[in-house]
């Protein structure tokens, strides 16, 4: 077995015989992270409903879901990613060395970050509001309807980001569940306010329910930074020492953070850029709301292409986004839960080793990312497998109702199948990411996503022509693959053995028990029609499916002995 990644690091020469018998100390946190991120995503699909069910796939809930990427691509990119991932490490190996200059840097970082966010958002404020005065947007009804959004929304991004700090801090220092549990404000906030905009006068039609929602998306942030601010004060309290401009203590380490930091925002600003690219593209290149069934879309004069027929049916980005929360829903439950347990772990485990050198393939690094990476196919694969045959009734079960008709959760169900195809990959690729990061690497992943930046965009535009807007999800999964690949070849440069045997293993028979799954899955459901059935025989067919699917999965793995489905039980 190998040792509790929370307990100190032992040294390179301890023998395999004397690592305690415990699963490891990353599963318990995991499973914290993934049962309060379970209620988080089942609240977000139930305010997904909501929104759906009152607003429809009216313009204005279009012009919503633009507007919230952006505060949500900012705590993305400097909340609980490059500047959390590249704090992490630093402040991990303070907290084991020097807790009063841990404390003096973490005090900094979160003083930096607020100045630093309070600016940017002032200064993003100042151009939508000007971009809003400009002649060629006052005259794009959909154009002002995303900016206004926007606008609306931006001062949730410096709110939600420091939440995202916070729950970094904690992370350190073993401390998961608030951090977890804070989406749940925001969830419950939003639903009380989409369930208000539903006794107003024609909601669907009118920009005032949805303007209510983003209200209530700032008051959840303002609740959610108090939150953390609290847990963080029982927990490790920050102080003022360290704030200072000029801190000559804090000074080495901020400055490695920093250098750590910049390769890191590129590589996940790719990401995001990739990702809001998606919703950008799904918004532009549909059809207007009034326009009719033969209406072209015309391309300026000096690209000397001929007009076309829009590829993308009207408020396609509500699809695309409800889409993307059900394929993150697995994803967030047990794919990021399990990353983000294993990186304070990851981290610990490589300080036992000089920086920049190969880990060893007897360390406690090497055998817990390996963990990581069985598990993360384990429960990946799976999913994979079960969203896309299920797509269809789970669509209509989680957002048929009200305005949201059978045709658009059709709609939804063809953009899902999409994803669901690369979902083990991103939770591979979560895991793999952070394995680098705590290896002080983020040039690596960075190369990587600069890599795919032009492949994923050049797919976007090719195939959303021919399949439509389920072309961007097919383009995000054929990449999402690639990059596993590139990953996992780059990576044996800082591993020894990343991948051994017994992680070979494990995911060849993980696969021989997916595809006895699915056929499975397709066989049981041959003849059956989900568009025909009523939502109630669907829910019953989702739900025997899955329980179905999980049992066979769990039959599976111990009948073969996998040691995957112990460290799962273990407490």
């Amino acid at each position: 077995m190998c040792p509790d990644p929370t307990d100190p690091p032992a040294p390179h020469a301890q023998k395999p015989a004397q690592k305690p018998a415990r699963a490891p100390g990353f599963l318990r946190h995991a499973a914290v992270v993934s049962g309060l991120t379970f209620a988080s995503r089942l609240l977000g699909l139930v305010r997904d409903r909501i929104m759906g069910s009152v607003f429809g796939t009216s313009p204005w809930h279009a012009a919503f879901i633009i507007g919230f990427i952006v505060p949500n691509l900012f705590r993305r990119l400097f909340g609980e990613g490059a500047l959390a991932a590249a704090f992490v490490p630093h402040y991990a190996r303070l907290v084991e060395t020097d807790p009063v200059l841990a404390k003096r840097f973490a005090s900094r970082c979160v003083a930096g970050l607020a100045v630093a966010l309070a600016a940017l958002t002032l200064l993003c404020e100042a151009g939508l509001w000007l971009a809003l005065r400009t002649d060629a947007v006052s005259g794009n009804d959909k154009a002002a309807a995303a900016l206004r959004m926007t606008a609306l929304m931006l001062p949730y991004m410096p709110l939600v980001c420091g939440v995202a700090f916070l729950g970094a801090v904690l992370q350190v220092h073993r401390r998961f569940g608030p951090a977890a549990a804070a989406p749940v404000v925001l969830n419950l906030a939003m639903i009380a306010a989409a369930l208000g905009a539903g006794f107003l006068p024609d909601p669907t039609g009118q920009p005032r329910g949805v303007t209510l929602v983003a209200a209530a998306v700032l008051v959840a942030g303002v609740v959610q930074l108090v939150w953390l601010g609290l847990a963080v004060r029982r927990t490790a309290p920050l102080g003022r020492a360290g704030v200072a401009l000029r801190d000559p203590a804090t000074s080495a380490p901020t400055r490695a953070m920093l250098r750590t930091m910049v390769p890191m925002v590129i590589g996940l600003g790719v990401f995001q850029i990739n990702t809001l690219l998606d919703q950008l593209i799904a918004y532009s290149l549909a059809a207007p709301a009034d326009a009719s069934p033969a209406a072209l879309m015309h391309f300026p004069a000096w690209t000397g292409w001929a007009p076309e027929a829009y590829p993308i049916q009207t408020a396609a980005v509500v699809p695309l986004n409800f889409a993307q929360r059900l394929y993150q829903f697995p994803l967030g439950v047990f794919g990021i839960a399990l990353a983000t347990a294993i990186f304070p772990a990851l981290a610990r485990a490589a300080a036992s080793f000089p920086a920049k050198t190969t880990a060893p393939s007897d360390s406690a690094f090497a055998d817990t990312l390996r963990r990581g990476l069985r598990l993360s196919l384990l429960i990946g694969l799976p999913s994979t497998a079960g969203l896309a045959v299920l797509a269809t009734p789970v669509c209509r079960v989680v957002f048929e109702a009200g305005a949201f008709t059978t045709h658009d959760a059709a709609r939804t169900a063809a953009v899902l199948t999409g994803y669901a195809a690369g979902l083990w990959a991103y939770t591979l690729t979560h895991v793999l990411t952070r394995a680098f990061y705590a290896l002080d690497d983020a040039k690596t992943p960075l190369r990587v996503s600069l890599a795919l930046v032009g492949f994923n965009l050049a797919l976007n535009l090719t195939l959303v022509w021919p399949l439509g807007v389920a072309g961007l999800a097919w383009s995000t999964a054929i990449s999402a693959s690639l990059q596993v690949a590139l990953l996992l070849a780059l990576l044996r440069r800082r591993v020894q053995q990343p991948i051994d045997r017994a992680v070979l293993t494990s995911w060849g028979r993980t696969t021989l028990l997916v595809v006895a799954m699915t056929t499975g899955l397709v066989l049981a459901l041959r003849g059956i029609d989900p568009l025909t059935l009523s939502r109630t025989a669907c829910a019953g067919l989702v739900a025997a499916a899955i329980a179905g699917s999980v049992a066979f999965i769990a039959a599976g793995a111990w009948a073969m002995r996998m040691p995957e489905l112990g460290w799962l039980k273990k407490k």
